[in-house]
């Protein structure tokens, strides 16, 4: 089980006031290291970018094709 950051407790109380310690104990149990690419990070650090943010970023995000299209871009064809 990973602890939440400060930073993150402090939006887990924000966005779920009636259900802090539950949501709380959802996210350390359930949302720690079983994510892929993150089984090493720290709580500070799943703050930042991981896979999914960079797909976004990518334009990647809103297509299942999206990578096809983007490679007949690139390839010409």
């Amino acid at each position: 089980m990973t602890l939440l950051s400060p930073l993150t407790q402090d939006l887990v109380e924000n966005f779920f006031p009636g259900n802090m310690e539950t949501s709380k104990k959802m996210l350390e149990e359930k949302c720690d290291q079983n994510l892929p690419f993150c089984e090493n990070e720290t709580p500070k650090s799943m703050q930042h970018i991981d896979w999914r943010d960079l797909l976004m970023w990518a334009e990647f995000g809103h297509d299942v094709l999206a990578h096809e299209i983007w490679a007949r871009l690139v390839l010409g064809s």
